[in-house]
This record gives structure tokens, sequence and C-alpha cells, in this order.
């Protein structure tokens, strides 16, 4: 017996894909074409971090087994994404709300908690075997990317600890990508369960 991915599950994963890419991609516009660092970004950033925390977490519930090969890096790599998620988002709001204590936890902790931990989900995707490689390909080089994509943008856009989102950009190429493959996954989904 074949195991149907959940329709609606996966179509809210796309979604929230989707509109967190929009935002990257506007919030990554708005750092190369003004540059510096704006504590408006940190406050905006939040809206793109929080869905794309959500569509990661529809993913991990779609391919979670039975639908997925069971492996032990696809639930190890998501929580460690959660965490790092969490930590980033704490870290990134204490730079609006001036709490220099907690800013660290945003960038360097969070950022380089989630590098190693998103190359582990995307990982964990492949093996989970219910997406295509790619969309796991793509998640694993989300924040690689995005740290190089801020490198390059450097020149024109800055280089900030906060503020300055101009990899944002890279990050709505890669989750309108990963959008596509929900979307994908879900009309294969629905076909299946009529």
């Amino acid at each position: 017996m074949s195991v149907v991915l959940e329709a609606p599950r996966v179509r809210s994963g796309a979604a929230a894909a989707t509109a967190a890419a929009i935002c990257w991609i506007a919030l990554g516009i708005d750092s190369v074409a003004r540059g510096g660092a704006e504590t408006s970004r940190d406050v905006f950033v939040l809206l793109p971090w929080v869905l794309t925390a959500f569509a990661v977490t529809q993913l991990h519930l779609a391919q979670r087994p039975p639908a997925g090969r069971r492996t032990w890096i696809e639930p190890v790599g998501y929580w460690a994404v959660m965490v790092a998620m969490l930590l980033t988002l704490v870290g990134t709001a204490a730079w609006p709300l001036d709490i220099p204590a907690l800013q660290v936890l945003g960038f360097p902790l969070g950022v380089m908690i989630w590098l190693v931990a998103m190359i582990a989900f995307g990982w964990g995707t492949v093996r989970a075997g219910v997406f295509p490689t790619w969309a796991g390909v793509l998640l694993a080089l989300l924040e690689p990317g995005s740290i190089l994509t801020g490198l390059l943008l450097s020149p024109i856009a800055g280089l900030e600890d906060h503020g300055n989102y101009s990899a944002g950009l890279e990050k709505g190429v890669l989750l309108l990508l990963l959008a596509g493959a929900l979307r994908r996954a879900s009309v294969g989904a629905a076909d299946t369960a009529e």
C-alpha cells in the first residue's frame, strides 16, 4: 500500500514558501537599493522568517514516515533548524528593541547553527525520498548560498551584522523553487486521493 501525501498540508507549505519568497525578495531589493543597516528591516524580516519556518515545518510533516523513508537525519535536521530559527528570531528582534545581550543569538550564533542545520535537513529531505532530490539540495544550499550572495552583493549593499538582507534575493529564489516542488507534490497527492 502506498502512502498518500496530505495535499492540504503540502499546499499550505507551498503557499507559505511562496509568500516567504516574495517577502525575502522585497527585503533583498530594498537592501540592495538603499544599502546599509536599517532597523526597520529587522522588524520586517520577522515576516518571511516565520513564513519560512512554517513552510519548513509543513515539508517536515509531509515527509515523515510512513510517507518518507525512515532516516535519523531528517528529524534531527528539522529540530536543529527550528532551534536555530528561534535563536535567530530572538536575536533579530533584539536589534529594534536595543537589547545587546540577545543580539548575538541572531548573528553570529543562530545563523551559524542554521547553516549547519539546513544542510542536515536538506540531506534528510533527499534521504526521505518524498520530494525531488533537487528540493533537498535547495534546502541544503539555502544558507550557504545566502552567505555567498551577501558577500557578492556587499560592494553594493554593504555587509552588516543586522538590518541588511541583500541575501534575501537568493533565499526568495530558492524558496520559490521549493514552493514549486511542494505545489507539484500537492497536485499529485490530490490526484491520488481522488
